[in-house]
């Protein structure tokens, strides 16, 4: 099972809870695909690098920008900005069978994520940080 994992920008610290989500990842040797974003994505990758978790495939636009454990990367378009950000979304959650996402409450694009994972027909947990909530999505 792939798990897709991704969260807002303005994630720059992980809580117990969303720990031990990615400790059960880890545990049960789920692949990974996650972006190259600041934020959540790095932050992630972090956690993953500092586990020496190789079962991860970082997804990016142009040149990656951050890849903590030098895992294989995905490149979806050779050009930045917000249309080849969302297309390198959408490949994530189209090559995962479930989503983990840890949002701020506020994010639009982690918010879209969410949205197309459902579309997709693919569970998602959904980590809300202001709240300390964990909410199942089910498509």
């Amino acid at each position: 099972m792939i798990i897709f994992v991704g969260g807002s920008i303005s994630i720059r610290s992980l809580t117990p809870e969303v720990q031990e989500h990615l400790s059960n990842i880890i545990k049960r040797g789920f692949p990974v695909v996650i972006g190259d974003a600041p934020g959540a994505d790095t932050t992630v990758q972090r956690f993953f690098a500092d586990h020496n978790y190789r079962s991860v495939t970082i997804y990016h636009v142009g040149n990656c920008r951050s890849n903590l454990g030098g895992w294989s990367q995905r490149k979806i378009a050779s050009r930045n900005g917000t249309p080849f950000f969302v297309c390198k979304d959408q490949a994530m959650a189209a090559d995962a069978d479930y989503g983990f996402m840890i949002w701020d409450g506020k994010s639009r694009g982690t918010r879209q994520n969410i949205l197309e994972l459902v579309k997709l027909n693919k569970r998602s947990i959904v980590f809300v940080e202001p709240t300390n909530e964990t909410v199942q999505i089910l498509p």
